[in-house]
């Protein structure tokens, strides 16, 4: 888990995330909604954030949790990471929790 609460200050982050997941999860007993984006697509938006960001800010000077969270994700930007079974290739997601 990355944790990014404050993201949306920054940027809108939650218009990536269109999908939902097909399951829910509970924190501290509460049930919290999922929703999933292709991982080459929130890899696309943090570019084009950060790239924004330089342009107003001037270079290397964006959000700091932006930078990390890009190359972290970039990190699983492999094939290696796709999930291949019986029923197909699966794609990474990144998952969002809003609570």
């Amino acid at each position: 888990m990355y944790d990014c609460g404050s993201i949306d200050m920054v940027c809108d982050f939650q218009s990536v995330f269109q999908d939902k997941v097909n399951f829910n999860i509970f924190i501290n007993e509460q049930l919290e909604y999922l929703r999933c984006a292709k991982l080459q697509d929130v890899l696309h938006f943090l570019k084009e954030v950060i790239k924004d960001q330089e342009k107003f800010y001037g270079k290397g000077r964006s959000w700091r949790r932006l930078k990390p969270l890009y190359k972290l994700l970039k990190g699983f930007n492999n094939p290696q990471w796709n999930v291949t079974n019986k029923f197909g290739t699966y794609e990474m997601l990144v998952v969002r929790c809003e609570y």
